[in-house]
């Protein structure tokens, strides 16, 4: 049997899918063309020089198909019977003319399946570290992010006239090198945008990603829609990831305020104190003189909220040497070189001096002498 002969064999029906689909050729004298839904490619095509003139293209749901013929594009079909060639294309190739000059007049067709219920499953990056400053401590930070994103599509037409039907060899390799860099741009341009509106700090931060997420996929969904019609259903962040000296300086940082917190809070609850004690002038100027001396930078706290005495300002115009101690009994401020407390009245200093009977040097305070017991 020639070649011609076995070409033009009547081949009943043909089961298309994405297994079979890419096909450069079709059989020739091919009577029906039915698209399988194996629900294993977003898109497929097959081409072919269809002699037959009763041959009909079969879409079952949920594939969508597109017939090219000679350049020509068809409308969307979709679930139903569809005749290759129309009627007024039948009669120009009736039989008047030869099987072998039919052949030759042939149109090449180019058939694009498009399955809208397909998820592709894809993974994003961002290669260069994003630079930018932590919300709450604004240090400088640089950061890393990585996910994935399953898309599909939303528009037939608007994928096949951008992508698609520009060229024969167009595949899902070829539109994942289109759209992922697209969905990596997008997240670095929003992801700063929504992690300062949530207002959260970059230690934090992974266990709100779920959050961010939600938050940016409506967005890269909206730009491949508008550009490819497609849209990402699910959008995923695996890792966001921070250097560990960034992470240290944040820590240190949030250390420092939470500490400048706690004396905010010990200097109202000790103001609180002293108001407790506003009738009892004494205990309440000894509780002060008492923390001073403990803990100056929180008496300085406590001060900014009852406000500074007139003695703390005197005493704070005056020369510092001169008050930079206090009298162990009372707490009250008292120059270095003083030898009894101006207020209660305590010996600050030794005073060495000699027992009148025995004639021994005595440094202690008692009544007797140490020596020889006798009284002072």
């Amino acid at each position: 049997m020639k070649k011609d002969e076995i070409e033009m064999k009547a081949v009943d029906t043909y089961e298309l899918n994405s297994t079979t689909g890419g096909r450069l050729e079709l059989p020739k004298n091919i009577l029906k063309i039915r698209i399988e839904n194996d629900n294993d490619s977003m898109f497929f095509r097959a081409y072919g020089d269809i002699a037959n003139m009763d041959a009909k293209i079969v879409v079952s749901e949920p594939n969508v198909a597109i017939l090219v013929k000679d350049g020509v594009k068809s409308p969307l079909l979709t679930n139903g019977a569809f005749p290759i060639y129309e009627k007024n294309e039948k009669k120009k190739k009736g039989c008047i003319f030869c099987r072998r000059k039919a052949l030759k007049e042939q149109k090449v067709i180019d058939l694009i399946v498009y399955n809208p219920t397909y998820a592709y499953h894809a993974y994003w990056g961002i290669s260069e570290p994003i630079r930018t400053r932590d919300v709450e401590t604004q240090i400088p930070i640089s950061f890393r992010s990585l996910g994935y994103y399953d898309v599909k599509i939303s528009n037939v037409e608007k994928l096949h006239n951008s992508l698609v039907g520009s060229s024969r060899s167009f595949s899902m390799d070829n539109l994942l090198d289109r759209i992922t860099p697209i969905v990596s741009q997008v997240v670095k341009n929003e992801i700063v945008n929504v992690i300062h509106n949530l207002h959260l700090n970059y230690i934090d931060v992974t266990n709100h990603i779920l959050e961010i997420a939600e938050q940016i996929q409506p967005i890269v969904s909206e730009t491949l829609n508008e550009q490819y019609g497609l849209f990402v259903p699910i959008f995923v962040i695996d890792k966001l990831n921070i250097s560990d000296e960034d992470r240290d300086a944040i820590e240190t940082a949030l250390k420092e305020e939470r500490e400048k917190f706690n004396y905010k809070k010990d200097a109202k609850e000790i103001a609180d104190e002293l108001e407790r004690l506003d009738d009892k002038e004494w205990e309440r100027d000894k509780y002060l003189i008492g923390l001073r001396r403990e803990d100056y930078a929180k008496y300085l706290e406590v001060l900014k909220v009852i406000g500074y005495p007139k003695s703390f300002k005197e005493s704070s115009s005056t020369d510092k040497s001169k008050s930079n101690s206090y009298c162990p009994k009372c707490g009250n401020p008292v120059e270095k070189d003083a030898t009894f407390c101006p207020k209660c009245g305590e010996q600050l200093k030794t005073i060495e001096r000699k027992c009148p009977h025995c004639g021994k040097q005595i440094t202690s305070k008692g009544k007797y002498c140490p020596h020889c017991g006798k009284e002072l």
